[in-house]
């Protein structure tokens, strides 16, 4: 039996502002795959000086490909041409470009615990509910609590669609 073939044209794509990080995203999800496997493939052009993610983690695995300069990743640089695989629960970072800007691509999907990966909209509308909350510094791509703690935007967005 023959599978459904999906095309984006990922350049084409109206790009977004994240609701979580100070960032914008050209996001195409492929969420409705006969095996109910989701997929986010993302193609982004970040400058220098308006790109930082803090060093987190994530409840999904995430490939990144470097197609134009360089980025960094904590202790790792990659340049054109690089990919690196990020497996569910791994932590990475801080995130930085390294070069006056940079062209990657990300493709992020279930890992192995298939934890809740969230439609664009319910990450958004969650983004939204935490920040009555608590402050997103969206240059930080984190939210400052009452209590003076940070928490990654993603992660807290993540914990309040899921109440997890």
């Amino acid at each position: 039996m023959a599978a459904d073939v999906t095309i984006v044209d990922g350049l084409n794509v109206a790009p977004r502002v994240s609701p979580h990080r100070q960032t914008t995203l050209r996001i195409t999800d492929l969420f409705e795959l006969a095996d109910e496997r989701r997929i986010r493939v993302g193609i982004s052009r970040h400058r220098k000086e308006a790109y930082f993610s803090p060093r987190h983690h994530h409840n999904f695995d995430q490939v990144r490909f470097t197609i134009e300069g360089r980025v960094k990743y904590g202790p790792i640089t990659t340049q054109a041409g690089d990919c690196i695989y990020f497996p569910e629960g791994v932590f990475y970072g801080p995130t930085e470009i390294a070069s006056d800007e940079a062209l990657t691509m990300t493709m992020q999907t279930q890992g192995p615990s298939w934890s809740y990966f969230p439609h664009r909209p319910d990450l958004e509308r969650a983004t939204a509910e935490v920040a009555q909350m608590a402050e997103l510094e969206r240059e930080r791509g984190r939210f400052k609590w009452p209590d003076g703690k940070y928490q990654d935007s993603y992660e807290a967005a993540w914990e309040h669609l899921t109440g997890q």
